[in-house]
């Protein structure tokens, strides 16, 4: 199924915690047959962490205290979910509002940018 699949976009990243990035990575190193974290993938994720938050979870921008007494398996999985959202390198800021154009959302364009 993910054969031929060379970009993988993921949306709403903000409501994504830092264990579920991992098992993402998993499940994507298991249909791909290999141990790489997100292999042959070129992975756009699209953020606005002013967006709803993981429930529960840890964020993907939050502190992780790595000298954790108990090195359990749901901490590990923290743990490296983090590494992984510190590997990604290259990062776009759009600035343009496309999808509110036009006289009619002028008000509503300017709230959204004093947001």
């Amino acid at each position: 199924m993910w054969e031929g699949v060379d970009y993988l976009f993921i949306d709403k990243v903000s409501m994504i915690s830092c264990k579920f990035l991992c098992r993402i990575s998993e499940a994507l190193s298991m249909a791909k047959g290999n141990t790489a974290m997100f292999v042959s993938f070129n992975t756009i994720f699209a953020v606005n962490f002013a967006h709803l938050s993981p429930v529960r979870e840890t964020h993907l921008y939050s502190h992780i205290n790595t000298q954790y007494q108990q090195a359990t398996t749901h901490h590990q999985q923290t743990v490296f979910g983090k590494l992984l959202w510190l590997t990604v390198d290259i990062v776009i800021i759009l600035h343009r509002v496309e999808r509110q154009v036009g006289a009619h959302n002028e008000d509503f364009l300017n709230l959204l940018m004093c947001l």
